[in-house]
Formats: structure tokens, sequence, C-alpha cells
């Protein structure tokens, strides 16, 4: 088998470079130059990778890092009487905003009967876009997602031990695609559990707890 061509090399860096910064530019350049060094060395693409980001000046910005354990969110969310699935929301719809994806919102949104499925269709078909661009495919069916929170957050409000369980498989798919977008746009970031989580989970638990509790007192 033929060595790869450099020139053609080089050009496939330039170019997924130019993809993470934004621009075809100087930045782009000096990440390509960095990367393409890196896989003469025989780096691993993904060292490759963070050698160009570095060279790029891109780093995962601080604070929001959304990078998280699926299981960890789908049993928090089933688990925390919607104080979790709100805060992971919110996580969520920052997400948006902060990548510039072309419907991001804001949290509040989220609260306008009707409406707020629409915002949630498009957040997640910008997310579903954004992946197959960065990682190359995605299994994230926006209009599944769609369905799994109309479900999820209207039976939830009559019954909610019904609700919770399809808003946590939501919460599941939904958080997978979103681990696959940072994991390839930021190969520098790694799983995080932050206050902001342990606090809502908290939270919420106790919240479930204690609506067990009057339900058992209830029912003597």
């Amino acid at each position: 088998m033929a060595p790869p061509d450099p020139d053609a090399v080089f050009h496939f860096w330039l170019d997924r470079m130019a993809r993470h910064v934004g621009a075809s530019d100087e930045r782009a350049h000096a990440g390509a130059t960095a990367a393409f060094a890196a896989w003469q060395r025989g780096a691993p693409d993904d060292a490759a990778l963070r050698e160009g980001r570095k060279a790029a000046g891109l780093y995962p910005r601080p604070g929001l890092e959304f990078y998280r354990n699926p299981v960890r969110v789908a049993l928090l969310v089933l688990l925390s009487g919607g104080f979790y699935q709100l805060w992971w929301l919110w996580e969520t719809f920052a997400l948006g905003v902060r990548e510039r994806f072309p419907h991001g919102k804001s949290l509040p949104w989220i609260l306008i009967p009707i409406y707020n499925l629409v915002v949630i269709y498009q957040n997640a078909a910008d997310l579903r876009e954004a992946e197959q661009r960065y990682a190359g495919s995605s299994g994230l069916q926006p209009w599944l997602l769609l369905v799994l929170m109309a479900v999820g957050l209207t039976t939830a409000r009559v019954f909610f031990p019904i609700g919770l369980p399809v808003l946590a498989v939501a919460a599941y798919l939904n958080q997978t695609s979103i681990n696959r977008y940072i994991a390839a746009r930021y190969p520098e970031s790694r799983p995080t559990i932050g206050a902001g989580e342990i606090v809502f989970a908290v939270l919420g638990i106790i919240f479930t707890l204690l609506a067990i509790i009057g339900f058992l007192s209830a029912g003597r």
C-alpha cells in the first residue's frame, strides 16, 4: 500500500481545523501545521487534534462542560422528581447557546407551553447536525426525542412515576449525543460531576423520598 500523500494529509488537517476554528484563517493554518507535525511523528489522530487545537488557541471553555455519563443522567432524571430534569434541560439549552447552534435559546423558552416542544426539537436537530459535522455521524433522532419529551412532560404532570422513565430515556439519548459531539470537538474534555449537578440531584431525590413517604402515609 502506498504511503499517504503528505499534501493530502496536511489539507485534511487544514479542513478539520477550519471546522474547529470556524474559519479558514491563520489560526486554522497554525493548528493544521501543528497537527500535521504530530502526525509525522506518528501520533494518533486524537493526539494530533489536541496539538492542533492548542496551536490554534482552542481550549474547552471554563464553567459549563456538559460531558456526563448518560446512564447517571438517566437515573437522576428518574429519581429526582423534576429538579434534576429542569437543571439538565437548562444545561442542554446552555450548550446550544455556548456552541452558537442556529436555534440556540436559553432555558426560559422551555416554560412556554407547546412552543417549548418546538424549541426542544430545534435544539435536538442542531445537536444532531453538530455531531455529524464533528464526529462524522449521529444516532440522535430529533423527532423521537420530541415524542419522548412530549409524552414524558405531559404524563409527568398527571402521574410523575410514569412520565419520569420516559424522560429518562430521552435524557439518555440526548446526553449520549452531547458526549459524542463534545469528545469530537473538544478532545481535552473529560466527564465531570459539577456542584450544580450534585445540588439538584440531592434536592430531587429528597423531594422524591418525601413524595413517597406522603403517598404511603395517605394510604394508611
